[in-house]
């Protein structure tokens, strides 16, 4: 619309010589910018329409953002039963493995937002990989931004009223560009943290299990060290016994007849050369020190029975999910028609500035 146009379809005040302008110029009359605007109408209608072509299109070119959603809480007692079953050996052999729910379940939520976790997902994960651009590092490294950006997870219980609940649960999500590539997305990496969590679990009772072999392997080997020096101090004192008692004509055993006889703790000389022999004798044929040991013996045993234990790799559930990964029905963000009337209502804004400034310039270059 030209400036003409604009003068001749506008109708505007006069004062007394016939020229545009405001009755008094140091006021703004409102009903006059009222009716400049409804008279240009036709020209805001058309600002509307281009700038909703303009949202339109706006829409079109917006990055789509989908967010698929899982809810997880502690592990039900009977998802736990495999593995207390592979525990129960280790807690006969007096081997405690403090694993429970809520162990594994923070450990879940840690790997979860963990960024070297996410990064190693990205690297091995087939769902990941072909998000990553390859033509350039830098374009590698922005998509994998991209990616670890869209993983959240948020407590559900501190949106509850204050009071102590049942149960704790977290909803799990992801952003991605599709729908189907934010629920792949997600159920692919809530299965690798799954069998994360499970692998160090294992590994922390395999780690357990080869520290208590070597602690009772150390602990074995020191009491038969302990042992065999007490063996060899007692025959030394068993054979300094012999002679003393040779020396003292003491032959056999002397028996109290109602005396009280008192022999040496060190030297028992009362068993007489004979007895002295015999024992001395017995204590050298001794083939193990563990044949007359009956805690060595047990000790023994355990530490076989601790060898013989074989945890195998096995994946089980962690965590119990109350939802698993959704597909979304709906993208985030504003919708088409929401952009497009925002865009209509930005245009007729522009296109009533533009009217008024139009008629401020008309008014004043025919002042």
């Amino acid at each position: 619309m030209s400036p003409q146009e604009m003068n001749a379809s506008m109708p505007l005040f006069t004062d007394e010589k016939g020229r545009p302008g405001y009755a008094n110029k140091e006021e703004i009359d409102l009903l006059l910018l009222v009716d400049t605007l409804l008279k240009a109408k036709k020209c805001l209608f058309y600002f509307a329409i281009i700038f909703a072509m303009l949202g339109a299109i706006a829409s079109f070119l917006f990055p789509q953002k989908w967010t698929s959603h899982a809810i997880i809480s502690l592990a039900e007692p009977t998802q736990l039963h495999p593995l207390q079953q592979a525990l129960l050996p280790l807690e006969v052999l007096g081997i405690e493995t403090p694993i429970n729910s809520a162990q594994l379940f923070n450990l879940y939520i840690e790997k979860f937002l963990s960024g070297d976790v996410q990064n190693a997902f990205i690297h091995v994960s087939p769902v990941a990989l072909v998000e990553l651009p390859q033509n350039t590092p830098e374009a590698s490294r922005r998509a994998i931004k991209a990616l670890t950006e869209g993983i959240k997870a948020v407590n559900l219980q501190t949106d509850k009223k204050s009071g102590a609940v049942p149960f704790t649960d977290w909803e799990l999500s992801f952003t991605g560009r599709t729908a189907e590539q934010a629920q792949r997305f997600l159920a692919s990496y809530t299965q690798y943290i799954m069998q994360n969590v499970a692998r160090q679990a294992v590994g922390n009772i395999r780690n357990a299990l080869a520290l208590e072999i070597q602690r009772q392997t150390a602990v074995i080997a020191l009491k038969r060290q302990s042992l065999i020096a007490l063996r060899q101090t007692k025959i030394r004192r068993l054979e300094y016994a012999l002679q003393i008692a040779t020396a003292a004509g003491i032959s056999h055993p002397v028996y109290s007849t109602g005396q009280l006889i008192k022999d040496d703790p060190d030297f028992p000389v009362m068993l007489g050369a004979k007895g002295l022999s015999q024992k001395l004798q017995i204590e050298k044929a001794l083939g193990d020190i563990e044949e007359l040991n009956a805690d060595l013996r047990n000790q023994e045993y355990r530490l076989s029975m601790l060898k013989q234990i074989t945890l195998q790799q096995r994946t089980f559930p962690v965590v119990n999910f109350q939802q698993i990964a959704t597909l979304p029905l709906k993208k985030d963000g504003p919708g088409p028609l929401v952009i497009i009337l925002l865009f209509s209502l930005i245009g007729v804004f522009f296109g009533a500035l533009w009217v008024l400034f139009q008629h401020a310039r008309l008014t004043r270059l025919s002042s």
